[in-house]
C-alpha cells in the first residue's frame, strides 16, 4: 500500500494494484498544489506549482527508502509500513 501524507495527516492509503489509472490534484493549505498520477500500478507527481519541482523530478515511487517529497507543500508519498 502507498500512503499520501500532508502536514503529518494521512490523506489516502492506496493499493496501487487495485487502483484505476487516474490523475488527481492535492491542494495544500498555502494554496499550492501537486498533480498525482496513478498509472499501471505506479504513482508519481506529474506536475506541481512548487518552485523546485523536486517531487516531479523524483519520478515514480520505487523504493521504500526514497519517498516522493514536496517540502513546500509538506506532502509525502511513501510505501506504507507493513504491520505484521
Amino acid at each position: 500500500a502507498v500512503e499520501i501524507v500532508q502536514d503529518n495527516a494521512e490523506l489516502y492509503t492506496l493499493d496501487l494494484s487495485k487502483e484505476e489509472n487516474r490523475t488527481f490534484r492535492i491542494e495544500s493549505i498555502d494554496g499550492g498544489w501537486n498533480e498525482i498520477r496513478i498509472s499501471d500500478g505506479t504513482i508519481r507527481v506529474i506536475d506541481a506549482d512548487c518552485p523546485d519541482k523536486t517531487c516531479v523530478h523524483t519520478g515514480v515511487l520505487r523504493s521504500e527508502n526514497l519517498p516522493i517529497v514536496c517540502l513546500p507543500h509538506k506532502l509525502v508519498i511513501r510505501f506504507a509500513e507493513e504491520n505484521e
